[in-house]
């Protein structure tokens, strides 16, 4: 996520690293999508004029889906989500340019790719099985070696990148003891968890409630399911040309593979729509896909300009009323709130959600209290958390408007009492710690 994120360090204020951040998302996705699409209609037009506005529309459309959809519009936050799809969505198209030139290095890179969106999102580790899939699917069996050593060697790498910055203990921990030890969510509602009971057992004991919750999401999502096994099926058909053919196998494979794992994150305690981001964006693009490969059949250039701008004005409509709600100005964002209050010389609260401020405004790098806050639900005893780390001189600590962490935290702080706050941190919540 850091490495995703990494321009994002040179802004000098919350808002304009946020505003950063906000654009790589966005600007990433444009670039790869442009290329994607780019292949798929290469012969459509010789005019790129016709082409480009083609290719435009479809952009539009796909990012009006991705806002207006809640398992969808993670797309569009500052989150581990994004980096991990990004490097998944990277690492299929360059796999496709490796079947096309055979250049090793390409066959490295996509590896590699996929590797960092394993790190970034567990979830997203079974994709790894695409490229052997797609290779088994070509009768290309020898890439299939090297790319399970490419798999192996980049994994190693990245491993020991990883143990020697956070130790080998801490990323265990994060990546395997902190994930098997939340308990599953035993409920008959895809997301809403109000009257569900948590249980505690192993992936083997909750296959039949993990076949419950892939029934409620075909219930849901049928139509993502059912787009994404047709276009699978009509990439095997001869009546896909050959670019078309891959781009839309490799989707649609990927969608299959990381289906399960969202499920499953989505079945444990605190999995809310978000759980579902990879699977449902890539099932949106496979169908977004496969109707820009079934209009290119058209011969009407202008029936499709006309078809995917009625689309593309239809889906915008939701995003333009939605507009409205938001403020006009991020002066007075929370973030930014912190921001200047620090550098206003008080040093009595703790931004413990998130503390980018404190980095901004005093080079100081504090722990963010996601993690004990997840870590104490979990395994509370394996992790130590208390006053020594915040910052010198704090008295409060600061949370988002629901007041995330508040109640798990007092195993560690101690007591916590909410406390009025200052008029110019109206989009925190302050607690004092009373032991």
């Amino acid at each position: 996520m850091a490495l995703f994120y990494t321009l994002a360090g040179f802004a000098s204020t919350p808002t304009g690293s946020i505003w950063i951040a906000y654009l790589s998302n966005v600007i990433s996705f444009i670039f790869i999508f442009y290329i994607f699409l780019s292949k798929l209609m290469k012969g459509k037009s010789k005019n790129k004029y016709i082409k480009n506005n083609f290719i435009i529309l479809i952009i539009v459309i796909s990012l009006s889906i991705f806002s207006t959809n809640p398992t969808t519009e993670s797309f569009y936050r500052i989150h581990a989500d994004y980096p991990a799809f990004i490097f998944l969505f990277l690492g299929i198209y360059i796999n496709i340019l490796f079947t096309e030139n055979k250049n090793f290095y390409l066959l490295f890179l996509s590896a590699l790719l996929m590797i960092l969106s394993a790190w970034s999102k567990l979830p997203t580790i079974t994709c790894l099985l695409v490229p052997i899939l797609l290779f088994i699917s070509l009768n290309q069996w020898k890439n299939i070696f090297y790319f399970i050593l490419f798999i192996f060697i980049t994994a190693l790498i990245t491993l020991l990148f990883c143990t020697n910055m956070y130790g080998f203990y801490d990323t265990k921990f994060i990546l395997h003891d902190h994930i098997t030890s939340a308990g599953w969510s035993d409920r008959n509602n895809l997301f809403d968890g109000r009257n569900g009971k948590i249980v505690f057992m192993d992936y083997f004991d909750a296959i039949p409630l993990l076949f419950r919750f892939l029934v409620m999401y075909l219930h849901e999502f049928w139509y993502l399911f059912a787009g994404c096994l047709f276009s699978l099926l009509f990439s095997f058909s001869d009546h896909c040309l050959k670019t078309s053919r891959m781009i839309l196998r490799s989707f649609a494979l990927t969608y299959f593979l990381v289906l399960p794992p969202c499920l499953s994150a989505l079945a444990h305690f605190g999995g809310v729509e978000n759980s579902l981001f990879f699977a449902n964006t890539l099932g949106f693009l496979v169908c977004i896909t496969l109707l820009t490969i079934l209009l290119q059949k058209l011969k009407n250039n202008l029936l499709i300009y006309i078809t995917l701008s009625f689309l593309a004005f239809i889906l915008l409509l939701p995003n333009i009323r939605q507009s409205n709600s938001f403020p006009s100005s991020t002066t007075e964002a929370p973030h930014q709130q912190a921001y200047n209050y620090l550098m206003n010389g008080n040093k009595d609260v703790y931004f413990g959600w998130y503390p980018i401020s404190h980095l901004l405004a005093n080079s100081e790098n504090f722990s963010c209290i996601e993690v004990p806050t997840w870590a104490g639900m979990t395994k509370p005893k394996e992790i130590s958390f208390s006053k020594n780390h915040f910052p010198k001189g704090s008295k409060y600590l600061a949370t988002g408007h629901t007041g995330y962490g508040s109640t798990v935290l007092e195993q560690y702080l101690g007591e916590l009492e909410e406390v009025e706050r200052p008029s110019e941190l109206s989009g925190w919540r302050l607690w004092k710690i009373l032991n």
